[in-house]
């Protein structure tokens, strides 16, 4: 526990890492589409409380479905790769791959949003340059069928690769998961996140190269 206090200083912005996971539910009320995927997580299967078991294209992992520190709370912003890589590794998870992050962004039908292959206005938290990234899990229906929130829109977000995906609030209307930035590593900027990835703890399946456990 002493790691985690002495951790909380580098990522600032009042952002502590959690003694558990992100159990929680969005105050928002989810149409009857979404309701299941905003539910409270699961307290038991292959994934942690708090994140999304996914599968396909030769792929099998756990996903934070919601942005780093978790659900209903600001993202942890102004944090460079390095430090992103640490605050999961604090976890016991890794910060997600780019081939990770596309497959729950995209789904299993390749999508090209998460919620569906066209553009639908008022899903996602996009297009206000001068706007800043709200909790996460406020816009309910920027979803996938798998129940990941914001994964275009509110912040864009570091991947393994170093590179950025997905989009801020900041960034055009048109904004989708084909979005990515090449961003150099030790760069903390307003409107850049992160999630975690994870192995499924029942294993089976590869695990996508979560390298960090």
């Amino acid at each position: 526990s002493s790691a985690r206090g002495g951790f909380a200083h580098v990522l600032g912005r009042g952002v502590t890492l959690p003694d558990d996971g992100e159990a929680g539910s969005a105050d928002a009320g989810p149409s009857p589409a979404d309701s299941d995927a905003l539910g409270a997580p699961p307290a038991s299967g292959p994934c942690d409380a708090g994140m999304v078991e996914i599968q396909g294209e030769g792929l099998h992992f756990c996903i934070d479905r919601a942005e780093y520190p978790g659900l209903d709370r600001a993202p942890a912003t102004e944090v460079d790769l390095p430090h992103a890589r640490q605050a999961c590794a604090a976890r016991g998870h890794a910060l997600c791959t780019e081939a990770q992050w596309m497959r729950a962004c995209r789904g299993a039908s390749g999508w090209l949003f998460p919620y569906g292959p066209r553009r639908e206005a008022g899903r996602c938290r996009v297009g206000d340059a001068s706007a800043h990234p709200g909790p996460s899990g406020a816009d309910p229906h920027c979803v996938t069928p798998e129940g990941v929130l914001d994964l275009v829109g509110n912040v864009a977000e570091w991947t393994e690769e170093g590179v950025v995906l997905g989009g801020s609030v900041r960034s055009k209307k048109s904004v989708s998961c084909a979005h990515r930035q090449d961003v150099p590593a030790q760069d903390k900027r307003p409107a850049v996140g992160f999630r975690c990835c994870a192995p499924p703890s029942s294993g089976g399946g590869d695990s996508g190269a979560t390298d960090g456990g």
